[in-house]
């Protein structure tokens, strides 16, 4: 395996990428669709954020943690919003926003861990060493070289998660464009580009590969900084987590970068004690940022290229514990933001909490079947390979295009 000279100052992609990385670059299409993961980590509280606040069950079974119905945003004569996610009421009014109620997997898992894992690799019934966005990276540019110099997934997080990663390509990861470019430019890994030339190996393989992840790594960074340079975005975004990371990700749709998915993550809510101020501060943050994402893309008329999901690894349980909390249960909802959704609002009712799966709101709809819409009508690519089985496609979007 050959190792070539990458300057991380270079102009273009296609004038400074080695051979390798030059060769079959996928073509510029500023008409693509873009998916962007928000990734609630910790097991939101589906009951506390998405209200039926004409059920009597509900607030038996939350004395402390029940919301008032006059503190609610209303969505219609039975379902509110926590009051924290007033920023997203708009979004449910003008027909972008969709609410799947009841979203899980079969022999559900109660660990964040492997639960997380199970959203990640799309597979419940077995450890996969893949993630369905890397997978999806190896079908949909599987007739292209190993490394890709534009990276077709970018995760906004520290490192890289298991759903990044595919057979042949991977997704990478940073939280912002100039520390990575920080990272690449220091002493050391400057004076390595400088020593390698095109046709230099260690005749090491395992060296080998540890150079060219290097070099795609500096050839991406250069990549990216290069289009965000050109832009600058204007409009405001809270001072939270999540909010600098979707600034970031507003920052590189909007400047050019050619990548079809963006992920990242807003954590904490493992909600076992004293729930409902840190609850409604988590709310806030993913509304308030989500808000203001929405609100850059249409200001330069990109909304309409941007597909939002946002979902968690499960819900709590129906009932708080003696901690005024909530403890890890099952079905959860999804959230979709779209101008393409066939159906807005409520996709699906919400449970009636009198059949729980032993106490909790049961799973009704695959999240597989989410991730396959999402596959074949936003990311044109087929799921059956992708999710490893046959998950009928939900009918989420307009005119979709089913593969074969």
């Amino acid at each position: 395996m050959a190792i070539f000279n990458i300057r991380p100052t270079f102009t273009s992609p296609e004038k400074a990428a080695p051979a390798f990385l030059k060769k079959n670059l996928p073509a510029s299409n500023n008409t693509d669709q873009i998916l962007v993961v928000i990734q609630l980590s910790g097991g939101n509280d589906g009951l506390n954020s998405i209200v039926p606040y004409q059920n009597d069950i509900y607030y038996r079974s939350r004395p402390h943690l029940a919301l008032p119905k006059n503190t609610l945003v209303h969505l219609d004569d039975m379902h509110a919003l926590h009051p924290a996610l007033t920023p997203l009421k708009k979004y449910y009014d003008e027909g972008t926003m969709c609410i799947i109620n009841g979203v899980g997997y079969p022999n559900p898992n109660r660990s964040h861990f492997r639960s997380m894992d199970i959203y990640q690799s799309a597979a419940p019934d077995s450890y996969e060493q893949s993630g369905w966005i890397g997978r999806y990276l190896d079908e949909h540019y599987q007739h292209f070289p190993e490394h890709l110099a534009i990276p077709k997934a970018i995760e906004v997080n520290s490192l890289p998660s298991l759903v990044m990663k595919g057979k042949q390509h991977q997704g990478i990861a940073f939280e912002n464009a100039q520390t990575l470019e920080t990272f690449f430019e220091k002493p050391f890994f400057k004076n390595l580009y400088e020593q390698n030339t095109d046709d230099f190996t260690t005749h090491n393989e395992t060296l080998d590969f540890l150079y060219q992840t290097l070099n795609v790594g500096a050839a991406s960074s250069a990549y990216i900084n290069e289009k965000v340079d050109l832009y600058t975005l204007k409009s405001p975004f809270p001072n939270y987590e999540l909010g600098k990371k979707l600034h970031n990700i507003a920052q590189m749709i909007l400047s050019g970068v050619e990548s079809s998915v963006y992920y990242t993550s807003l954590g904490s809510f493992d909600t076992h004690v004293s729930q409902s101020n840190r609850h409604a501060k988590l709310l806030g943050m993913l509304a308030e940022s989500v808000d203001a994402f929405i609100t850059a893309l249409k200001s330069q008329a990109q909304f309409k290229r941007v597909t939002i999901v946002v979902f968690s690894e499960f819900g709590r349980r129906v009932a708080e514990n003696a901690a005024q909390g909530t403890d890890h249960g099952v079905g959860n909802f999804m959230l979709l933001f779209s101008r393409h959704l066939a159906k807005s609002g409520f996709f699906n009712p919400m449970n009636n909490l009198q059949n729980l799966f032993d106490g909790d709101v049961p799973w009704e709809i695959d999240f597989r079947q989410v991730y396959a819409a999402l596959l074949e009508n936003i990311l044109q690519t087929p799921a059956k390979t992708v999710l490893k089985g046959n998950f009928e496609p939900l009918p989420l979007f307009k005119n979709q295009v089913l593969l074969t």
